[in-house]
């Protein structure tokens, strides 16, 4: 007995020291990154409030209202400028609700085994979900970071939901789930097989409130996409490019995410073994298999739509990872079990200190970038933003140098402190005196580069993160 508590303790206390250690480097030296930093910062900053309407852009097919709005939290709080390290402590809780979340559900779903194993399987799960998501929680990447714990929020309650029969459990994992279909690309995805695969496959053993849970979570979803037909997609002008730039084939793309996400490829064994086993023996289905198809449907959901982006797939490595260490404890002795969770925790983990060493020199990548501009300002001069051969322009390329130049006049504003300072944008150097930003995308968008400035100019920062420099005119 005292074996065991000495096992549990330390397992917990190993869980604290990661989350602690891992809390503190998302907190330490945050400066804000240029690029979807910008967004948050823009209305957060100022202490004001993020309209849903931001994020609904009919013409290029976005239409994700629910995304930032759990920044608005921080609004009553911020009369003014909020600093970077205030927004990351608010990550840094979340990240460690993901994590203790994780903890707890794997071990909870191993409860019948050993303590050794109950708690240090447990304790990897914890590791490979740190690993897997920490580079969301360090960024203000849109909202990587909120879709990590949330899913971990929503498997527990779902989790307690079946098992425990706890019907305000299921209310509240429909409720988040509904308000986080309209937060990403493909996240409709998941109540829409969730649901569909509830119903068809588990209608008979399902009681009532589970049968109105997946005949719920089915409605969300069709609704959705009604309200994308009828109001964005018919009004798609350039739709949202999902593949950022880069040619992308559906069966490309799956192999490259797969070689990506790796957790994915135990996660796809699995559930062939749970095919297997129902067809063959005739076993009965059970909720855990409805995460691993609601996994599967998410990720098909991204190929389709050109997601090429592993960020994007990690909902689908967390929904399928309760059911792969249920199956593996299910079907493999718990050594092997731990052996395999060891690999993927080891695998992941280990990139968790490079990911701290390249996100705090991303930072102070920006951060001095944006400090030379802001002195500029101070002696009143003007910035320009140095966009030429637009006529040539690839949409990708074009979308993207507009995007860097709003994020930079959103900097530029809180580093001066001015929220009504504007960013010229011009496509010719006339000589005109002042500081012009210049960014280097492509030949196709850019054919002469940054060859006028060269010889009219002299260089006084660089941006090696998004490839800027900042010239002065005299």
């Amino acid at each position: 007995m005292k074996q065991d508590l000495l096992i549990k303790y330390l397992c917990y206390a190993l869980l604290a020291i990661i989350c602690i250690i891992g809390a503190f480097f998302i907190v330490h030296d945050a400066q804000w990154i240029i690029g979807d930093d910008a967004i948050v910062m823009g209305y957060s900053g100022w202490g004001k409030w993020f309209p849903m309407s931001h994020t609904i852009i009919p013409e290029s097919g976005r239409f994700f209202p629910t995304a930032y709005q759990m920044y608005n939290l921080y609004a009553p709080f911020f009369d003014g400028q909020m600093s970077a390290q205030a927004l990351y402590l608010y990550h840094a809780i979340f990240f460690v609700i993901g994590s203790g979340i994780c903890f707890y559900l794997i071990q909870d779903i191993l409860k019948n085994r050993e303590v050794i194993w109950r708690y240090g399987i447990a304790l990897l799960a914890a590791v490979f979900y740190v690993g897997r998501t920490y580079p969301a929680y360090v960024n203000c990447f849109t909202t990587a970071w909120f879709g990590c714990s949330t899913t971990m929020v929503i498997l527990l309650l779902a989790y307690l939901f079946y098992t425990k029969k706890n019907i305000w459990c299921g209310v509240i994992a429909f409720l988040i789930l509904v308000w986080t279909t309209y937060s990403g690309e493909s996240a409709f995805m998941r109540p829409l097989a969730w649901g569909a695969c509830g119903l068809l496959l588990m209608w008979r053993k399902s009681t009532k409130w589970e049968r109105a849970f997946h005949i719920g979570l089915v409605a969300d979803a069709v609704i959705f996409l009604l309200v994308y037909f009828f109001f964005i997609f018919l009004k798609i002008q350039t739709a949202y490019d999902g593949s950022h730039g880069t040619e992308v084939t559906f069966i490309g793309n799956m192999i490259s995410i797969l070689v990506a996400q790796k957790f994915l490829w135990i996660a796809a064994i699995v559930l062939c073994v749970r095919i297997w086993d129902v067809l063959k023996n005739k076993v009965e289905i059970t909720f855990y298999d409805l995460f691993l198809l609601t996994a599967g449907a998410m990720c098909v959901g991204g190929f389709i739509l050109k997601l090429n982006w592993v960020t994007y797939y990690n909902g689908a490595a967390l929904m399928c990872l309760p059911a792969v260490v249920y199956y593996l404890n299910h079907y493999l002795k718990p050594y092997w079990t731990a052996l395999i969770m060891l690999v993927f925790a080891g695998w992941y983990g280990i990139k968790v200190p490079q990911t701290i060493k390249e996100i705090n020199w991303q930072r102070q990548d920006s951060h001095q970038f944006m400090t030379v501009l802001a002195e500029q300002v101070e002696q009143g001069k003007i910035v320009y933003f140095y966009m030429p051969g637009e006529t040539n322009k690839k949409i990708f390329d074009a979308n993207w140098r507009y995007f860097i130049y709003d994020a930079c006049q959103t900097f530029l504003r809180y580093y001066a402190g001015d929220e009504n300072l504007n960013l010229t944008a011009v496509n010719e150097c006339d000589k005109s005196p002042g500081v012009y930003i210049t960014i280097d995308i492509s030949e196709n968008l850019a054919p002469e580069g940054n060859q006028p400035l060269e010889s009219m100019g002299v260089k006084i920062a660089h941006n090696e993160m998004r490839k800027l420099d900042a010239w002065v005119v005299e």
